[in-house]
């Protein structure tokens, strides 16, 4: 889904497909360390979520799937393997921010209500919003599945990848996207390259001290130099978030 972001902004010239179709740079996750972790599934998996308490998940709006078909599993580790974890759930609704633009993917967010609350378990639990915004140098960690699809394959790590990262200067990352990032978009990752999100993470939580501080959103092919990936920053969507479920309870 990251790959959709990066040819709807700079076109399909400049992505970088991934053949490993995992986290770049980063290594498997001690297993169920990330309980808050969900995959959008209809079918396989395709996007990133998180939970944020017993009824709603977190992701981007650029995931969106018709509700009737997409799944949400939660309780996960190895997507190939039965673990006796895991907590699949319907959705009940999902909702774009109302300000969502698809060309710039400004306002990139949206909540999933589950049909029903989750059981809160070791292996289950959501994940407490930002009590601030971030800045410049804050230690964080990225986690997914992402995959590629080649042709009409498709091609994703069965274990959950994670990848430690700080959160970056504004003005490295104007200087990577000049005139396309805005308030609620934030840069983590390594300006040399290397480590980095990449297709299929879109949605994935980037926590920093125990909070989502923001949401795999887009950038320039995967793990370029000079072209570190972009994020929902949380933050900004605090009052929509809490207006939003109180509306829908």
């Amino acid at each position: 889904m990251r790959l959709l972001a990066l040819i709807l902004l700079i076109g399909a010239a400049a992505a970088v497909p991934r053949e490993d179709g995992k986290i770049i740079g980063g290594q498997e996750c001690e297993p169920h360390s990330r309980p808050w972790m969900a995959s959008l599934n209809y079918g396989y998996h395709f996007c990133g979520a998180v939970l944020i308490n017993e009824q709603w998940v977190l992701s981007v709006a650029h995931c969106w799937y018709n509700p009737y078909a997409m799944q949400i599993m939660l309780g996960e580790h190895n997507l190939r393997v039965f673990e006796g974890t895991e907590q699949l759930m319907k959705t009940q609704n999902i909702i774009w921010h109302p300000s969502y633009d698809y060309q710039t993917l400004d306002y990139d967010m949206m909540l999933i209500k589950l049909f029903r609350p989750v059981e809160i378990t070791d292996y289950v639990k959501p994940i407490p919003l930002p009590t601030s915004c971030p800045y410049a140098g804050l230690p964080c960690s990225v986690s997914g599945w992402g995959n590629i699809a080649t042709g009409e394959e498709v091609n994703m790590p069965a274990r959950l990848q994670c990848l430690d990262m700080p959160i970056l200067e504004d003005e490295k990352c104007e200087k990577a996207y000049p005139g396309m990032l805005t308030r609620r978009m934030v840069c983590a990752g390594y300006m040399d390259g290397g480590r980095d999100s990449c297709n299929g993470d879109s949605g994935s939580g980037l926590v920093c001290l125990g909070e989502v501080h923001g949401l795999v959103s887009w950038g320039r092919g995967c793990a370029m130099p000079g072209y570190p990936g972009v994020y929902v920053k949380v933050c900004e969507f605090l009052p929509w978030i809490d207006e939003t479920m109180k509306a829908n309870m």
